[in-house]
């Protein structure tokens, strides 16, 4: 029979149409149904489609179902990691279009998906603001920016703008429209790229009078206006390392300021108020104020190279991971430490905050990945999922999950408590 909406040809005894799920009417006295529309249809997983005219009525339905993320992450389909095809594009989204249901909180440490589109290690990994989608980019061999659902797994598309370079840093937009990448290898390339089907609209300024081979991170401020990078290189004069804590206009990819110093910049980090960056130099960690790049205080605590720096959501405190093992967290006022973390037996090379300022989560060299109270330094729990170095770890902005980006070439999300 003839579907009344699309007009496709169905087999007789069908009571949905294969083309456009929509029910079949037929024409009978005192019997007619109503359908309510679902508020969320989460893309299936490709493996689920099914084309012709042996499509069953559960998979027509399986839109349109409330459940369907959460069986899909019971089913494991999230995890393969494929690349985007014709059944997996997504259309822009508009205004019209119903928001997921936050998600869930599960218990701490409960693995959820793992994702596994990249094929080098994953060097860097965010939450998108609505804690619905996550970009990570990999190495040298793999140098590209995946974004992809973060319920499911799905690849929903694939940046490829970077030729050789690795992906050391993605950042999003606070409104979420825009993703920031910074790719280092023999130079640095800094990018900026609609979040929405990945189109790239900007390459930031690196002004010829720095000595820049090593982008180690972007951070977008708060209030959206600028981005700030952590940056490396040599001086082609003294051959001695540099540093270079450079901020651009978000708006039109220049160069607004920078700040210069001998020791390598490894991180950076945006105060609350968006006018002052917590910056890693080397041992050290500096706290300037932008533009007139006055140093408020040096943090000194650690005894190695430090790798990662974190200002707390409520912007009374910083955490930052080093090459010693330690996490410290400290004043972010007057530099004095409040306490020191030692549950790592290697280098820590990530460390972020809950959203609410009251845990941390740290990764590192040995594997693991470890949630902190950060009221006490207690160890509240360590997971062991990976089994190469963790690079990164975040903490979705909803509080309710965990992704960490490992060598293993794998992100992993789990349950935050």
């Amino acid at each position: 029979m003839f579907c009344e909406h699309c007009g496709v040809q169905n087999r007789e005894r069908a009571s949905y149409c294969w083309t456009c799920g929509k029910r079949l009417e037929r024409k009978r006295e005192n019997q007619t149904q109503t359908r309510q529309s679902q508020p969320f249809l989460p893309a299936p997983c490709p493996q689920e489609l099914r084309y012709g005219p042996l499509l069953s009525r559960r998979m027509v339905l399986i839109g349109g179902v409330a459940l369907a993320g959460a069986l899909l992450l019971a089913t494991g389909c999230g995890s393969s990691g494929l690349s985007p095809t014709a059944s997996t594009s997504v259309s822009s989204p508009s205004s019209s279009t119903p928001q997921p249901q936050p998600f869930q909180h599960v218990a701490l440490g409960t693995h959820l998906l793992t994702y596994k589109g990249h094929d080098d290690s994953v060097l860097t990994v965010a939450w998108s603001p609505d804690s619905a989608r996550i970009a990570s980019g990999a190495g040298g061999f793999d140098p590209t920016v995946k974004v992809w659902n973060a319920l499911n797994g799905t690849t929903i598309y694939t940046y490829q703008h970077y030729v050789s370079l690795s992906v050391r840093s993605v950042t999003w937009s606070p409104d979420g429209k825009r993703i920031v990448t910074g790719g280092s290898g023999d130079s640095a390339d800094v990018q900026a790229w609609n979040a929405t089907d990945g189109g790239q609209d900007s390459t930031f300024e690196l002004p010829s009078t720095l000595s820049i081979d090593k982008m180690w991170q972007v951070a977008w401020s708060p209030d959206g206006k600028r981005i700030a990078g952590a940056c490396s290189g040599i001086d082609p004069n003294t051959s001695n390392s540099t540093g270079t804590v450079l901020v651009w206009d978000a708006g039109s990819a220049k160069a607004v300021t920078y700040y210069t110093t001998q020791s390598d910049v490894y991180a950076v980090a945006w105060s609350l108020d968006s006018q002052r960056i917590a910056a890693a130099i080397d041992n050290s960690v500096q706290v300037l104020e932008v533009g007139g790049w006055q140093t408020l205080f040096p943090y000194q605590g650690h005894s190695k190279i430090v790798w990662s720096v974190t200002w707390s959501p409520d912007g009374k405190y910083l955490a930052s991971g080093s090459d010693d093992g330690t996490v410290q967290v400290w004043n972010a006022t007057n530099g004095n430490t409040l306490s020191t973390f030692r549950g790592h037996t290697n280098a820590v090379r990530s460390v972020t905050w809950s959203p609410d300022s009251q845990k941390l989560v740290s990764g590192g060299d040995d594997g693991t990945v470890q949630v902190w109270n950060a009221a006490d330094a207690s160890l509240i729990f360590v997971y062991k999922g990976h089994s190469d170095r963790v690079n990164q770890v975040t903490w979705s902005p909803d509080g309710t999950r965990i992704a960490s980006a490992s060598s293993d070439q794998t992100v992993q999300v789990w349950g935050a408590g």
